[in-house]
């Protein structure tokens, strides 16, 4: 008895030989997906769930693309392993610059308050400098902030036969005696002028104005 074969259509072979390539693919991605480890991410609280061939933290950190730096916090350590179900959380410490003394730099910090960071940073501070600080950037996701010590100056004022000295801040003359809430009035003169700088040591002289009575054909 002969049996007879039908031959196959080339669109019906082309369609078998896609759906096996489908299903071998689908077989390896599935056997490797089995094969990788669960693990949960958490960067800046930001958390998410992965699954990865990597054997250590810091392999998975590199992989997954996130940036460390010395002072970044990473629980646990970089060379731990990796096990099914471990959390693994990463503090990224913040930049900040700091502008003190005719210098400018960076660090990086996990302190939250300017005399923390100064502190961290060694910087002193003496009881009347003044701290500025600045958001940069504050609408990105990573803002940095800026810290300006402005060290406080003796200057001495003399008014009225008398003189005191005290410590400001200030940038110029106008500025030091409106800190100290000293009036002036349109006829006193000041010495330096009011929009002169200030430098360690300057002497303001001010002279007021005396009040005139002035009288004409018995009337004043």
């Amino acid at each position: 008895m002969e049996r007879t074969f039908r031959s196959i259509s080339p669109p019906l072979a082309r369609g078998l030989v896609t759906l096996a390539a489908l299903v071998l693919v689908i077989g390896v991605a599935a056997g490797y997906q089995a094969g990788s480890t669960p693990v949960t991410l958490v960067v800046d609280d930001v958390a998410r769930s992965l699954r990865t061939h990597q054997a250590t933290v810091g392999a998975l950190l590199l992989d997954a693309g996130v940036t460390l730096h010395p002072a970044d916090i990473v629980e646990p350590s970089v060379d731990t392993p990796l096990s099914p179900g471990m959390t693994i959380r990463v503090v990224h410490a913040r930049p900040v610059w700091i502008e003190a003394d005719g210098r400018r730099w960076q660090i990086r910090t996990h302190a939250t308050t300017p005399e923390q960071i100064l502190q961290e940073a060694e910087i002193p501070l003496g009881p009347h400098d003044q701290v500025l600080t600045e958001a940069i950037n504050p609408e990105s996701g990573s803002p940095a902030l800026r810290l300006i010590v402005r060290r406080a100056i003796p200057v001495t004022l003399h008014e009225d036969g008398g003189s005191v000295t005290f410590y400001t801040t200030a940038r110029t003359v106008g500025e030091a005696l409106r800190e100290i809430g000293l009036t002036l009035y349109l006829a006193d003169r000041v010495r330096p002028g009011l929009g002169e700088p200030l430098t360690a040591g300057t002497h303001i002289y001010v002279e007021r104005s005396r009040p005139v009575v002035v009288r004409v054909d018995g009337r004043t």
